[in-house]
């Protein structure tokens, strides 16, 4: 009995072991079960119909983004350029925007899929402009990273072209329009348009801004299309890189064209114009834009500005119009004498009689040097019948890099030619350096016999040899007959010298 005991003392030892990590992968499994039911819901691709490039619900439509009142008022200002100021409602957006707020925001479980409203397109020869309107039923949920695609179908039900994009945002209950383009190898015709969107991840919003849309307008022309109107930013933040889509509709409200634009930056508390091109096939009974958001749009710049510095600021600015043509010339200065300006960005919005949008130009300043006065201008040509009544310059401070003071280029020899529509000024521009330069922007600007600016222009000189001079020729539209003119150079390799 003894020697029986001792046989089997190892077995029973070896069964308790096992019973000890039985019980412990048991707990382990009934705890990795009860996490499976908080993972996050998988996102499921909204039911389309078929192919008939039709409304897909039969649900009516508010255009959440659109807000024709009130028009933005035009306060005086100091140099003959309205400034906006809007009266709208925005959301009033967290203290702190940037892409990160993607990733901290906790994601909700309870998700309803989007939804395509309504799709459509316009085409012209070998140019499609597909439009659709997409609703987040979501009333407290903002909805990101969605991705959707368009697929074009000839009479014959054949894939003629595809295009596919991602959503950064659709708002809580929001109904946002996204147009885009198709451009085809021949002329096709489209018999067919399918949309098809994937819900991406859903998050609470609580900091994303609301952009508002104003003053929108259909402006036939010629040779194309354009919708116009004003976009509103949040009050406490200046917001960049929006895409705006403008869709066109015919009396029975079916999307018959679309276009879309880009806005570079709005600053806080303000509003800019947008005018967007559109492609269309049929009469055009009513418009509307959408402005989208991305992930840039939000994103904080680096708090990398030096103390005791200031922004560019405005000196002197004017415009004219000739006929068709407008010319618009604007002086700026850098304050500072040990900074450099770098990268900054400006935006012109031209206004009729009634505060509607008729014109956008934007463009880019690449160099100021500590304390140079600095002069940019530009043409662009209106339709007929469309009579300017202000401007609106926007101007967006770029960064500062230390520099000491710098001879600019020299200016010499000017002369002015021409009648009292038409004026070109000549020059020499001198280069004191011991390095050549290439492909310089030279702007001209032309004064009355009050000083005040009434024309501008600017032409590109191809290189300047090191210690020489290059003689320039710049078209300039003015009105009556210029007194005086002023050349203005913006050579950003000057930094590269010091």
């Amino acid at each position: 009995m003894f020697g029986l005991q001792l046989k089997y003392v190892p077995s029973i030892w070896l069964f308790l072991v096992g019973m000890v990590i039985f019980s412990l992968a048991s707990q382990t499994a009934i705890r990795l079960l009860g996490q499976d039911g908080e993972s996050t819901q998988i996102a499921e691709t909204a039911p389309v119909n078929d192919q008939s490039g039709v409304d897909i619900s039969s649900k009516e439509h508010t255009a959440v983004p659109i807000v024709s009142e009130p028009e933005p008022t035009l306060a005086n200002d100091t140099f003959g350029i309205s400034q906006i100021q809007p009266e709208v409602n925005r959301m009033a957006p967290a203290d702190r925007l940037s892409s990160e707020i993607i990733s901290e925001l906790k994601p909700f479980t309870d998700l309803s899929a989007l939804a395509i409203q309504q799709q459509g397109y316009g085409q012209d020869e070998r140019e499609v402009a597909y439009a659709f309107l997409v609703h987040n039923p979501n009333n407290d949920l903002t909805i990101a990273e969605s991705e959707f695609q368009v697929i074009a179908y000839d009479e014959g039900g054949r894939v003629v072209l595809t295009d596919s994009e991602f959503i950064s945002f659709i708002l809580p209950g929001q109904i946002l329009g996204i147009a885009g383009n198709l451009y085809l190898e021949e002329d096709i015709p489209i018999a067919d348009l399918l949309v098809q969107i994937i819900t991406g991840k859903p998050y609470f919003d609580t900091a994303i801004p609301n952009i508002n849309v104003q003053a929108v307008k259909y402006r036939p022309g010629e040779y194309y299309d354009r919708v116009t109107g004003l976009i509103a930013g949040p009050n406490d933040r200046d917001v960049r890189d929006l895409r705006v889509s403008a869709i066109a509709y015919d009396d029975s409200g079916k999307i018959i064209g679309a276009g879309y634009s880009f806005i570079s930056f709005i600053q806080a508390g303000t509003a800019t114009g947008v005018d967007v091109t559109i492609t269309n096939d049929g009469v055009v009974d009513r418009v509307e834009l959408f402005p989208r958001l991305s992930f840039s749009s939000l994103d904080l710049e680096k708090n990398d500005r030096p103390k005791n510095v200031q922004d560019l600021s405005f000196l002197q600015s004017g415009y004219v119009q000739n006929d068709l043509e407008v010319g618009y010339g604007i002086l700026v200065e850098n304050p500072n004498q040990t900074f450099a300006i770098e990268g900054s960005d400006y935006r012109m919005t031209a206004f009729d009689s009634d505060g509607k949008v008729i014109r956008v130009d934007e463009g880019y300043i690449d160099r100021v040097l500590p304390g140079q006065t600095l002069g940019f201008g530009s043409t662009f040509f209106v339709d007929e019948g469309e009579e300017i009544d202000s401007l609106d310059l926007q101007l967006k401070t770029g960064s500062f890099r230390k520099s000491d003071l710098l001879p600019v280029l020299e200016q010499g020899n000017i002369a002015i030619k021409g009648d009292k529509f038409n004026s070109v000024v000549t020059g020499e521009i001198m280069n004191p350096y011991d390095q050549s330069f290439e492909d310089i922007r030279v702007t001209a600007i032309v004064f009355d016999v009050d000083n005040q600016i009434v024309g501008g222009g600017f032409a590109w000189l191809d290189f300047i040899p090191a210690d020489d001079s290059s003689p320039v020729e710049v078209w300039v539209t003015s009105v009556g007959e210029p007194v005086s003119a002023q050349l203005y150079t913006s050579v950003g390799e000057l930094l590269e010298i010091e």
